[in-house]
Order: C-alpha cells, then sequence, then structure tokens
C-alpha cells in the first residue's frame, strides 16, 4: 500500500487453470464453459486484501485466516505489495508484519513464482517523494481540511471496524465502496499530486499484474494488494479481457458456513 510505503519511508528518514468443479475451498466451483481457443484459459486473478497492523484488531481476518486463504486459493503465481528489494531481501517494514509471519514463509514452503508489485527505485522514491512532498504541504497550507481528512479517514475505518466479521467482509463491495469514497474524498481536498502519486503507484502494480497474467497463460494468480489500493485495482481487472478476475467476495461467502 502506498501510505505503509510512505509512512516506512518517512520513519526511516526522521488457475494454471479454470476454478475445476473439484472442491476449492471445500466447496464445489463450476468452472467456466471450455472455450473455442486453442491456448490456454485465461489466468484467474484473485485479489486479497492486507491490513497491516489491523490484523491484529481484526480477529476475522487475522493472520491464520490469511494463510488460510492463500494456500486454498493454490497459487501458480504471486503478486505482492512489496518492492524488489522487500522481495529479494525477504526484509519489509515492521507494518508488514504479515510478510514476515505468513507470505515469505509461505513463498519458501511452496515455491510461488513471485512479482514485486511495488515499483524498484528510483520510481519508487519518486511516487512516495510525491506524496509525501504533496502531504506535508496540504497539512501545512490546509491544517483545517487536513483535520477534517484525518477525521474522515479515522470514520472510515471505525465503521470498518464494525463492518469486518469475516473475510469477505473485508474483500466485499461494500468496504471496496467505502475505501474507494475515502479515496476520492482525499483527492478532491489534498490536491492533485496526492491523487497523481496515488494512480501512478496503482497502474505500476496492474501492469505488474498484467505481466505476471502474460508470462503465466492459464495461470492462478493471487495478487496481495494493501485494503486500500484493491478498491482501485478490482474494477479495471475486472473489465480486463485477458484475464479472469475471480469474485473473491462470492467465493469466500460460499465458503462460509
Amino acid at each position: 500500500m502506498l501510505i505503509a510505503s510512505l509512512s516506512a519511508t518517512l520513519l526511516a528518514a526522521v488457475a494454471g487453470r479454470s476454478v475445476k468443479a473439484a472442491m476449492l475451498f471445500g466447496l464445489g466451483v463450476l468452472a467456466a464453459p471450455a472455450s473455442a481457443q486453442t491456448g490456454p484459459p485465461p489466468a484467474e486473478v484473485f485479489v486479497l486484501a492486507t491490513l497491516y497492523r489491523r490484523h491484529a484488531s481484526t480477529p476475522a481476518y487475522n493472520h491464520d485466516t490469511l494463510r488460510r486463504l492463500i494456500t486454498g486459493i493454490r497459487p501458480d503465481v504471486v503478486v505482492l505489495d512489496v518492492s524488489p528489494r522487500e522481495l529479494r531481501e525477504e526484509i519489509v517494514s515492521a507494518g508488514k508484519a504479515e510478510y514476515t509471519e505468513v507470505v515469505f514463509p509461505l513463498l519458501r514452503e511452496h515455491g510461488y513464482r513471485a512479482y514485486a508489485g511495488e515499483p524498484d527505485e528510483p520510481e519508487f522514491s519518486e511516487i512516495v517523494g510525491q506524496l509525501g512532498r504533496a502531504t506535508t504541504a496540504f497539512r501545512t497550507e490546509h491544517a483545517g481540511l487536513a483535520a477534517a481528512d484525518r477525521a474522515h479517514d479515522e470514520a472510515t475505518y471505525a465503521a470498518l471496524a464494525h463492518l469486518w466479521r469475516s473475510a469477505a467482509d473485508v474483500n466485499g463491495a461494500v468496504t471496496d465502496r467505502l475505501l474507494a469514497g475515502r479515496r476520492a474524498y482525499q483527492d478532491a481536498v489534498a490536491g492533485a499530486a496526492v491523487a497523481d502519486a496515488w494512480q501512478r503507484w496503482n497502474e505500476h502494480t496492474l501492469a505488474v499484474i498484467r505481466r505476471a497474467v502474460r508470462e503465466n497463460p492459464g495461470g492462478r494468480v493471487l495478487v496481495l494488494a494493501g485494503i486500500e489500493n484493491c478498491a482501485q485495482l478490482r474494477p479495471v481487472l475486472r473489465n480486463a479481457r485477458d484475464l479472469r478476475l475471480i469474485d473473491i467476495e462470492a467465493l469466500l461467502r460460499q465458503r462460509s458456513p
């Protein structure tokens, strides 16, 4: 997530197949009708949210739950919310505890092919620096609006805390709508530079996802994305013609008793 990367930087400075009729998550999910094309079927893309520090305060979506979901999806490929350096070194900021506790151990255990969804240098520092400068200017020059923005953020997550009673809730349409509204609000009050930084970040992640799809035809691609980015990624992927975005909320609700 862009905000988490910005926070870490500032602190440092200061499936290859369609879903089978066999069981996925212990439930039957019917495969799509066979294509008339001779090539492999479109890659299946699953987008799962990560919560960073909020995993610890969200019992319905803690590290154990995230681990079960990842292994249940059985991905061929994973696109991760980390930079290339973080992926190589398996070292992330303290806020990304799900990576050290869950994701990196699963990479070693299952050998998933992994892509870093965040930019490499110098683009990483360019985008994070742009967001940092724009955010600082906004808070300095528009203190009243900045206070309202903080209040909006706190209210949004307070509402989500009451909503999140299951993994499906966290990854659901209501959550995405609330966080899309949160993004639209901040873009409107904080200005074009903030909005542009978020757009550049998400466009990079989408490009990595499309690359993973191209390089793994017919594969099952799992995208782990910060909760605030999911609301921006899913609508674009839903309309893509070269992949099949799995409705993760529907799948998780089928799985629930």
